[in-house]
């Protein structure tokens, strides 16, 4: 099946995925859309590159790779989990029935992006004007909890805790 998939290779959209009913080549359509060999050439596919999918609409041999293909085909190899949860609450609900959306997306070879407008290197300094000169950081979700969040998405990352965290930055947290 490996010649039948380089040959659907020029299909693939930007996001590497291949659409069954944007398939010209009428041989070639029925051969990708055949559930009884298809799968072969999704491995074919996948040997070539690894992103690279096939999606069947209304064709679904795994219910988590076909939700997989469809976000791929509409957020890209980088999915912003941040529009994925404002914009589109019910995709981003049935990511989590997998697990943690970012792990999920690691697990199935695509990359995750926030919409963040706070950077590490500002973390100290934001904290220094919302506590002006105090040492002891008490209440900070109630007061900032875009910063918060912030702060505790970093910390997660490094593997500490939020408290931690707050600490290495020089202050007491409470």
């Amino acid at each position: 099946m490996k010649h039948v998939a380089s040959r659907l290779v020029r299909y693939a959209d930007k996001n590497k995925v291949i659409h069954a009913d944007e398939i010209l080549d009428v041989a070639l359509r029925r051969l990708a859309t055949d559930k009884t060999i298809n799968h072969k050439i999704r491995s074919a596919l996948s040997d070539i590159d690894p992103q690279l999918e096939l999606l069947v609409p209304r064709q679904v041999d795994n219910p988590e790779k076909q939700f997989k293909r469809s976000l791929q085909r509409k957020f890209g190899l980088r999915i912003n989990l941040s529009i994925l949860k404002e914009d589109y609450p019910s995709r981003y609900r049935k990511l989590q029935t997998y697990g943690p959306p970012s792990e999920v997306l690691l697990r199935w070879g695509l990359d995750y992006t926030y919409s963040s407008t706070i950077s590490p290197n500002h973390f100290k300094e934001l904290l220094g004007a919302l506590y002006e000169g105090q040492q002891k950081i008490s209440g900070l979700y109630k007061r900032d909890k875009k910063l918060y969040m912030a702060i505790s998405h970093q910390a997660k990352k490094g593997g500490l805790s939020f408290k931690d965290y707050i600490e290495t930055l020089g202050y007491h947290y409470e």
